[in-house]
Formats: structure tokens, C-alpha cells, sequence
């Protein structure tokens, strides 16, 4: 074959190189819509969304009480929520506050002085008296003695002469033996705010009462109730080899099985009838909505796989109550220890949660929508925060309207797949480009010597 002309090279070698420059201008191009689109994705990636409603007024602020089944969809860190000002395709994010409402109660104690303990007949008598006149509704008691069943008797005076009845039967219990150790001493009775008060004590024979003091207080309970979780189902079985009564618990709707709630409390009904005690261990149970469905189509594939969630004790004298620090969970389970008793008659089963609600600012006449739900999103941090104590404490509240699936866009072929063909083009350019070369070393060699 003939070398080309020298000119004829050289004039390839300029378009071949052309050529090259274009292909990494397009390489490069590619990069940045890549990224672009990956920024267009990740700009909304919420998987639900919820519009607002019942706005009107003034601008100001209000507050959205966050049901149960949203809680559910967000992560552990409650971070995966926005709150957007929308004007046609334009969002605008608006800061917020998220937190749990206050379910607690508040006991605010009051100052008392004991001024005579006497006794008569077979009781004792207690003479409380107030220090600044105020309205109680709770004592609780302390006694230096165990294992006793009393009722007694609450009396009120105006003047510490003439007694009126404020409660009877009070009952107060105080269990100690190897198997168990319990006591409650609290009486709980209508609101009152005699400046003096006096307790009947009957004594229990041979030994006389040990009292040694009382607390009392205002009693309030929380303003916020808690928020009821949907149970599809609770089953009630007995393990007699461990001497438990079971109680399964199953969250969450016939087309929602799976869900993973939030929970803080769980509420057992007893028939009524016979004194009891006895210790309760709780457990729950995590997993996905796959798995509900197979367990269900195949039971031979159920796992029992719990974790321990708290320990407490059940009583005819209290309601039967697990209280726990907040759990995602899909199922529950209960075990009362039965021991050689009786196992009780459960009439029914509730399961609670704390309310979460967000405060934020809005304008009237404008649109707003919730998103949510974004595993692994980073919780936002917004300027709301340090100025909280100026929000009011009295807000109204907005509406959240029925849950809407966000649409995702069409996902985008990775940088790998969409630029393959581009490095194949700039591989034979190069090789093409020292062929070239090659030959015009070769063809010039002559010449020069």
C-alpha cells in the first residue's frame, strides 16, 4: 500500500483530534444532565402526599394532628416530612415544628402537716391539715407494715369539729412473699379543698395501724388523649406447660397488614369479679407486609420471633396498663403468669399511641400539601426551632385530606449504561489517530535521511 501524502495525514490527524475534543465535549455533557436528572429525582422523592385543608382567618399559626397511619410511613427519626406551599408546579418548603402532644399527667403536690394520730375502738384516726386552702383529689398513703387488705374511710371539715363523708371504701393492699411484692395505697376521690381531712383506719388485729405518712396532691389528667391503632385481630390462648394465658395482637387493617405503628401503650379488659395480681411481660414483633401475607397463605412458615418490650404487673385494684417507650411494630404479645390461678377472662384489647402534631405558619387563600415518607432522609433543621416560645399556645386546627402515591419519574439508565458507547467511540479514535501517526513516521523517515 502506498503512505499516503504527507498533507493528507496531517489533515486527518486535525479531524480525527476534532472529533476526539467533540466526543469528550459530549462525555461531558452527559455527566451533567446525569446529574441533573439525579437531582430532579431526588428533589421529590416522597412516596405520599396529603393536601391541607380548613384554612381560613388570618395568616398565622396552626397546627396538623398526624394520624396514626402517617406516623406509621415515616422513619424512627420522624425526619422524612415536608410541608409545601404549592403554586402550580412551584413548591415552596415551609419550616414547621413537629412534636408529641403532652399525654402525661400532672400531680401537683400540696403542702399538708399531720396533726394528730389517734386511736379508737378498733381504728385509726388521721387528722390532715392544710397549710394554704387548695382543691385536691388524690392521697397517697405510707405505711410501716406489709401484707394487710384495708377499706377505709375519707372524712372533710371546715372547722376540724364537724365531719362530712368525702369517700368510703377505699380500699389500700399491700402483698409481700417470695412470689410476690406489691402495694397500693393511693386514694383517689372527688375533687375537694377542706382545709382539714381525716382518714378511718380499721386496725387488723393483734397489731395496731403503722402509719407514717401521706402525699397530697391535685391530680390532672393530660388534655391530649392518646390515639387509637387500628387491631385487626387478638387471639387468646394458653400455654400450659409455662402456665400463661397469650394474648396475640395484630395491627393495623385486613388491607394493611404489616404496617409498622407506632406504639406507647397497651390496655387490657378483665370480666369482673375476683381479686388478682399478676405479672405481665410484653413483647412485639417487627415485619414487612410480604411477609404478613406468606404467613398468612402459609402458617407453617410463621417465625416467633419477639422482643421484649417491658415487664409489669396487672391488678384488680388499678386498670391493667403497659405503658412503654414508644416501638415500631407490626404485632404484640402479651403474657400473663397464671401460675397455679385461674386464668382470667379477657374482654377486650386496645392499643395506643402519643398524638404527633406539626405546627406551622400559614397564609390564607393558599395551597399546601404534606409529603412524607422517605427512608433515610435527613431530618430538616429550620430557625423555627429558637423561637418556638413565641408560637401561641392555643392554635387551631387544619385538616389532612385523603393519601395520594407520588408518582415517581421514569427511572434514569445509569452513567455507565448511557456512556458505554461514547468510550467505545473515543477508543477507536485513538487507535485510528496512532495508526495514523505510524504511518506518517514511516512515510517522513525516507525524506529525512
Amino acid at each position: 500500500m502506498q503512505p499516503l501524502p504527507k498533507l493528507s495525514l496531517q489533515a486527518n490527524l486535525r479531524r480525527l483530534r476534532r472529533l476526539l475534543i467533540l466526543t469528550l465535549l459530549l462525555q461531558g455533557g452527559n455527566e451533567i444532565q446525569a446529574q441533573s436528572s439525579a437531582i430532579a429525582v431526588d428533589g421529590q422523592p416522597y412516596r405520599y402526599q396529603r393536601a391541607v385543608s380548613g384554612l381560613s382567618g388570618a395568616q398565622g399559626y396552626r397546627q396538623i394532628s398526624l394520624p396514626p397511619e402517617v406516623v406509621a410511613k415515616l422513619s424512627l427519626t420522624l425526619g422524612d416530612v415536608r410541608l409545601y406551599e404549592t403554586s402550580g408546579d412551584v413548591k415552596t418548603e415551609v419550616p414547621y415544628l413537629l412534636e408529641a402532644a403532652e399525654t402525661a399527667a400532672v400531680r401537683g403536690e400540696v403542702a399538708f402537716e399531720i396533726m394528730n394520730k389517734s386511736y379508737s375502738g378498733a381504728a385509726c384516726f388521721v387528722t390532715l391539715r392544710q397549710r394554704t386552702r387548695k382543691t385536691v383529689n388524690e392521697i397517697v398513703l405510707e405505711f410501716g407494715e406489709d401484707n394487710f387488705d384495708r377499706y377505709l374511710t375519707l372524712e372533710g371539715s371546715l372547722d376540724g369539729a364537724k365531719w362530712l363523708t368525702v369517700a368510703e371504701r377505699l380500699r389500700v393492699v399491700s402483698i409481700r412473699n417470695a412470689f410476690v411484692s406489691y402495694t397500693y395505697t393511693t386514694l383517689n376521690f372527688t375533687p375537694s379543698d377542706y382545709p382539714y381531712f381525716r382518714l378511718k383506719i380499721p386496725e387488723l388485729k393483734p397489731e395496731r395501724v403503722n402509719f407514717r405518712g401521706a402525699t397530697v396532691s391535685n391530680f390532672q389528667s393530660p388534655q391530649t388523649s392518646l390515639d387509637t391503632l387500628p387491631v385487626a385481630s387478638w387471639k387468646v390462648g394458653t400455654l400450659a406447660k409455662t402456665q400463661q394465658t397469650e394474648v396475640l395482637i395484630t395491627l393495623g387493617t385486613l388491607g394493611t397488614l404489616g404496617t409498622m405503628y407506632a406504639v406507647s401503650r397497651i390496655e387490657l379488659s378483665f370480666k369482673k369479679g375476683k381479686d388478682f395480681y399478676r405479672t405481665v411481660e410484653a413483647s412485639y414483633k417487627t415485619q414487612s407486609a410480604e411477609t404478613a401475607k406468606m404467613e398468612n397463605l402459609r402458617p407453617e412458615l410463621k417465625r416467633d420471633f419477639w422482643q421484649s418490650l417491658t415487664g409489669t404487673i396487672f391488678s384488680s385494684l388499678e386498670p391493667s396498663v403497659i405503658d412503654a417507650p414508644d416501638v415500631r411494630a407490626t404485632a404484640l404479645r402479651v403474657l400473663i403468669n397464671d401460675r397455679d390461678n385461674k386464668p382470667l377472662e379477657i374482654t377486650g384489647v386496645r392499643v395506643l399511641a402519643v398524638p404527633q402534631r406539626l405546627i406551622a405558619e400559614f397564609a390564607p387563600q393558599k395551597n399546601y400539601t404534606l409529603h412524607y415518607g422517605k427512608p433515610g432522609d435527613r431530618k430538616p433543621s429550620y430557625d423555627l426551632v429558637y423561637f418556638k416560645d413565641s408560637i401561641p399556645a392555643n392554635l387551631a386546627s387544619l385538616a389532612l385530606g385523603t393519601e395520594e402515591m407520588i408518582t415517581q419519574p421514569a427511572s434514569q439508565p445509569s452513567q455507565l449504561e448511557s456512556k458505554w458507547w461514547l468510550w467505545a467511540v473515543m477508543g477507536v479514535i485513538i487507535i485510528v489517530i496512532g495508526l495514523f501517526s505510524f504511518q506518517m513516521l514511516r512515510s517522513t523517515g525516507p525524506a529525512q535521511e
